[in-house]
């Protein structure tokens, strides 16, 4: 635990650890907004519903995984390379959307496979992402942070849903979306506290030149344009069934 608190204190720009955690806290109620939609709906217009919260999950919960690694400073130069990137982005909306549809069904064991499956989409795209992650050495996993991270994530992520479907109205939807919040970031952060770049003079490396506040903030601003289409979508809905 002292790792990863170091990790998050001296090795991150806080300014863009902010600008992480306002994406993720409006992933989070944009999300359960949208599935508190699609847990009222039937047949397509559920399934829609719930890729829908896919996209909006999914495109937030690696969009706060990149600003974050653009955050962090671990005392090199790093890259990142574009295909694992946008893999990783691909992989966090398809397990998302299966996770909500799955979520969707109710019952009691439902909600919780779907947080699984859901808590596997952080996951599955951090350590996807982390393959992107260039440096002018190579890349050592502490295995017991690794295996926390994965837990914490899953574990909280299950909660997320469990909480959704026994509150009701406002209350379901913040208190899910504390939860899910809370397995983003403890996911992100458990497993940045697992890694060490060991230098490596022998690996072919290029610094970037790119501006990374500048790109963070770009990728802020489209996530935004996502979950501001998501909601501007559910209050559309909620005032055409009134």
């Amino acid at each position: 635990m002292y790792r990863v608190l170091s990790c998050l204190a001296t090795e991150h720009d806080y300014w863009l650890v902010a600008l992480a955690a306002v994406v993720c806290v409006s992933t989070a109620l944009t999300t359960f907004m949208t599935y508190s939609v699609a847990t009222t709906s039937r047949g397509l217009r559920r399934t829609s519903w719930s890729i829908l919260t896919g996209v909006s999950a999914g495109t937030g919960i690696w969009a706060t995984h990149f600003v974050a690694m653009l955050a962090y400073d671990g005392g090199f130069p790093t890259e990142f390379d574009l295909n694992p990137t946008l893999a990783s982005l691909l992989i966090a909306v398809a397990l998302a959307a299966a996770g909500f549809m799955l979520a969707g069904r109710g019952g009691q064991w439902w909600p919780r496979a779907g947080g699984v499956v859901i808590g596997l989409a952080i996951g599955t795209m951090h350590y996807v992402g982390m393959t992107a992650l260039k440096a002018p050495g190579t890349l050592e996993w502490d295995a017991s942070l690794v295996v926390a991270s994965w837990i914490f994530g899953i574990a909280v992520a299950c909660a997320a849903l469990h909480v959704f479907h026994r509150k009701q109205g406002l209350a379901a939807i913040v208190s899910a979306a504390a939860f899910l919040a809370l397995a983003i970031c403890s996911m992100h952060f458990t497993s940045m506290g697992a890694v060490s770049i060991l230098p490596d003079p022998t690996v072919d490396f290029q610094a970037s030149t790119l501006d990374r506040p500048l790109l963070a903030m770009m990728t802020a601003a489209i996530t935004f344009v996502v979950l501001l289409s998501a909601a501007t979508a559910v209050v559309i809905q909620r005032a055409n069934i009134r």
